[in-house]
């Protein structure tokens, strides 16, 4: 009996051990995992047991919550602004519902998001892909270098070079990948902070403006800046358009800071506009050009900084990392 008592008590040992091994990240993770949580985006609830298999709809939680660190806004302000754009079955969890809507993670068809299956590596860097798209700070990459790369679907195979390529995912060691491999939470955690990093390497706020298809990194002094939508007018006032508004956090009617003005046309008012067919205000220049995507050209009203306000010059340095991507949330 007293034998048997200790073999339990061993195995109990032995058990508990594994548990709480398994309960913490591995020696590889922990300090990315230390990280993520410091920064906010690993959810309460995905705070243990990291090596075990991510599902969709946990993987789902840790895209809503790097974006809201990304973008420098509340959970609630960013699902606010996120119309959801489906009704699922089987989950009601608002971030499920939010990252579907950015067009991070889809359903499976027939109103299923299938909340708890886990995910693949090769899924995770589609996923973590279109998370990049969402916020307009996708760099395309040249094909990956791994051995079994063909073993991923053709859907997923650009996700792979292009995740693997920013360094947000990393092989599995001996040039491989894995693509139909699952993917735990501590990788997760681990790809979502080095997408953070990517995306805003040194610490800035990411404004991404989802309705017209624009982003701008933009120092972390500007987090909490005003994006007000008001309208340009052709001299004429026969063309109009909308002019998004980001004003500096610090700016008063006292003191005001320079803010930036983005003027949005469509691609036909653009071409009509550079024809002399109609202008804008009294400059003889025509608005600058920031960028374009396949519904609107975005740009700077002429002569916009010529009161040089506080802070011009670093809106000067801002615009130059303006970039354009297809709008999401367009209402059609």
């Amino acid at each position: 009996m007293i034998r048997k008592k200790t073999l339990a008590a061993a195995a109990l040992a032995v058990f508990l051990a594994t548990a709480t091994a398994q309960a913490a990240p591995s020696s590889w993770a922990a300090q990315e995992v230390a990280e993520a949580i410091s920064l906010g985006i690993a959810p309460q609830e995905l705070q243990g047991s990291y090596q075990q298999d991510i599902g969709r709809q946990e993987f789902a939680k840790v895209a809503v919550h790097t974006i809201s660190a990304m973008e420098g806004i509340s959970m609630q302000d960013l699902m606010d602004k996120t119309a959801a754009g489906a009704v699922f079955l089987d989950t009601v969890d608002p971030c499920a519902l939010c990252a579907s809507a950015l067009g991070v993670i889809q359903g499976r068809g027939e109103g299923i998001f299938d909340p708890f299956s886990p995910i693949t590596r090769e899924e995770a860097a589609v996923m973590l892909r279109q998370t990049l798209m969402a916020v307009g700070a996708l760099e395309p990459q040249a094909n990956a270098n791994f051995s079994d790369l063909e073993q991923a679907h053709s859907w997923a195979r650009t996700a792979v070079s292009d995740v693997a390529g920013q360094g947000i995912m990393v092989g599995t060691g001996d040039g491989r990948f894995e693509p139909l491999g699952t993917y735990t939470r501590e990788q997760a955690l681990a790809s979502f902070l080095r997408l953070l990093t990517a995306a805003c390497p040194n610490g800035e706020v990411r404004l991404s403006e989802r309705e017209y298809g624009f982003s701008l990194p933009l120092p972390s002094s500007w987090k909490g800046c005003a994006v007000n939508v008001s309208t340009w007018e052709s001299n004429d006032m026969n063309e109009f358009g909308p002019q998004i508004e980001i004003k500096h956090p610090l700016s008063t009617k006292a003191n005001p800071r320079q803010d930036i003005p983005v003027m949005a046309f469509t691609l036909d008012q653009w071409g009509r506009m550079e024809n002399d067919e109609f202008h804008i205000g009294a400059a003889p220049i025509n608005p600058k050009e920031l960028g374009r995507n396949s519904h609107y050209v975005f740009a700077l009203p002429a002569r916009y900084n010529y009161a040089f306000l506080e802070g011009y010059e670093e809106v000067e340095e801002i615009v130059l990392s303006f970039s354009t991507f297809e709008p999401m949330l367009q209402e059609e």
